[in-house]
Protein backbone atom coordinates (compact mmCIF):
# COMPACT_ATOMS: atom_id res chain seq x y z
CA UNK A 1 0.00 0.00 0.00
CA UNK A 2 1.17 3.60 -0.82
CA UNK A 3 1.50 6.26 1.52
CA UNK A 4 -0.91 8.24 -0.96
CA UNK A 5 -3.21 5.46 -0.54
CA UNK A 6 -2.82 4.95 3.17
CA UNK A 7 -3.25 8.82 3.54
CA UNK A 8 -6.83 8.46 1.42
CA UNK A 9 -7.83 5.53 3.65
CA UNK A 10 -7.28 7.51 6.55
CA UNK A 11 -8.92 10.98 5.43
CA UNK A 12 -11.95 8.70 4.62
CA UNK A 13 -12.48 7.10 7.95
CA UNK A 14 -12.12 10.77 9.96
CA UNK A 15 -14.39 12.27 7.66
CA UNK A 16 -16.79 9.13 8.12
CA UNK A 17 -16.17 8.82 12.08
CA UNK A 18 -15.79 12.18 12.83
CA UNK A 19 -19.02 13.52 10.24
CA UNK A 20 -16.56 16.21 8.62
CA UNK A 21 -14.89 16.61 5.45
CA UNK A 22 -11.32 15.96 5.35
CA UNK A 23 -9.13 16.75 2.00
CA UNK A 24 -6.03 15.02 1.38
CA UNK A 25 -3.12 17.17 3.09
CA UNK A 26 -5.22 18.65 5.90
CA UNK A 27 -3.63 18.73 9.30
CA UNK A 28 -5.76 17.09 11.86
CA UNK A 29 -4.45 16.77 15.45
CA UNK A 30 -6.66 15.94 18.35
CA UNK A 31 -5.95 19.40 20.11
CA UNK A 32 -7.39 20.90 17.76
CA UNK A 33 -10.65 19.32 16.73
CA UNK A 34 -13.28 19.03 19.26
CA UNK A 35 -14.96 16.20 18.21
CA UNK A 36 -11.70 13.62 18.26
CA UNK A 37 -12.39 12.23 21.96
CA UNK A 38 -11.78 9.60 23.69
CA UNK A 39 -14.91 7.16 22.03
CA UNK A 40 -13.76 8.81 18.56
CA UNK A 41 -10.44 7.89 19.44
CA UNK A 42 -11.15 3.96 19.48
CA UNK A 43 -14.12 4.31 16.39
CA UNK A 44 -10.74 5.88 14.52
CA UNK A 45 -8.27 3.27 15.08
CA UNK A 46 -10.72 -0.07 15.01
CA UNK A 47 -11.78 1.51 11.75
CA UNK A 48 -8.37 1.94 10.47
CA UNK A 49 -6.85 -1.21 11.83
CA UNK A 50 -9.91 -3.11 9.45
CA UNK A 51 -9.31 -0.96 6.27
CA UNK A 52 -5.01 -0.60 6.26
CA UNK A 53 -5.49 -4.62 7.46
CA UNK A 54 -2.70 -3.84 10.43
CA UNK A 55 -2.72 -3.67 14.05
CA UNK A 56 -1.63 -0.69 16.15
CA UNK A 57 -0.39 -1.47 20.06
CA UNK A 58 -1.25 0.37 23.28
CA UNK A 59 1.26 2.46 23.30
CA UNK A 60 0.76 3.83 19.89
CA UNK A 61 -3.13 4.11 20.37
CA UNK A 62 -1.92 7.03 22.95
CA UNK A 63 0.74 8.77 21.03
CA UNK A 64 -0.53 8.40 17.42
CA UNK A 65 -2.84 11.96 17.75
CA UNK A 66 -2.19 13.91 14.73
CA UNK A 67 -3.62 12.58 10.93
CA UNK A 68 0.44 13.00 10.02
CA UNK A 69 1.55 10.62 13.02
CA UNK A 70 -0.86 7.85 12.12
CA UNK A 71 -0.04 7.88 8.29
CA UNK A 72 3.93 7.74 9.20
CA UNK A 73 3.11 4.62 11.69
CA UNK A 74 1.31 2.93 9.19
CA UNK A 75 3.50 3.07 6.32
CA UNK A 76 6.15 1.74 8.26
CA UNK A 77 3.77 -1.40 9.27
CA UNK A 78 3.50 -1.81 5.62
CA UNK A 79 6.69 -1.52 4.53
CA UNK A 80 7.77 -4.35 6.97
Amino acid sequence: MTRDEIETTVMSVFSIILKQDFDAGTAITRDDTACWDSLKHMEIFFSLEDELGIEFSDEELSALDSVSKIIDCAEAKHAT
